[in-house]
Formats: structure tokens, sequence, C-alpha cells
């Protein structure tokens, strides 16, 4: 008979393999500014997944605003994230879903 633990340990597991869920370890940061080419050296872009909410924090250090969207697997994207010149603004969503990156809006 499965027990009510054992069927969420089942559920996580499908989810993981299916790449639905991340399988990364809770509270990772991630800094991916490097890794996105058509990001201007003045904007730092880190991710950051917690045990309940991943977070992708967009730092502006270029002369004028910048804006970005953030592209979420299964879920539509954010809106249009504009952040003024020396401004970090950031974006929350539930751990449950794959962060896929970020696109220019401005």
């Amino acid at each position: 008979m499965l027990t009510k633990r054992s069927i969420v340990a089942l559920a996580a597991a499908a989810l993981v393999g299916s790449g639905a869920m991340p399988a990364s370890p809770a509270n990772a940061t991630t800094n991916v500014s490097a890794s996105m080419g058509s990001l201007p050296a003045c904007v730092d872009i880190w991710h950051n997944s917690g045990w309940v909410t991943q977070t992708v924090y967009i730092k502006n250090t270029c002369s004028r605003r910048v804006g970005y969207v953030v592209e979420i697997a299964v879920i539509p994207d954010s809106h249009c994230i504009e952040v003024p010149r020396g401004k970090t603004k950031k974006y929350n969503w539930g751990k449950a879903w794959r962060w896929d990156g970020v696109h220019k809006c401005l």
C-alpha cells in the first residue's frame, strides 16, 4: 500500500525525470551573465533556486535603462521588466517550473 509520503516521492521523481522540476540542490545560485551572449557587459543576471521559489535578478550598471523578459517553461513568461540605470530588479516564480533564460524587450 502506498503511503502519502511515497506518493509524493514518486510524483517528485517523475517531475525531475521529465525536466519539469529541476534536479538542482536547494538554495543554488548561478551567475548566468557570461553564458548569455546577447547581454551587454553592463548587465548582470543571476538565478537563485530556493526551497519553494526561484528568483532571477537583473542588475543594470549601464548608462541607460534596460528591459528583459524572464522565460519560464510551461507557464507564461514574465512581463517586460524595466531596470533603471544603477538599479537591480528581481522576478520570482514557483520551483516546479524550469527557467529558460531571458531576452531583451527594450
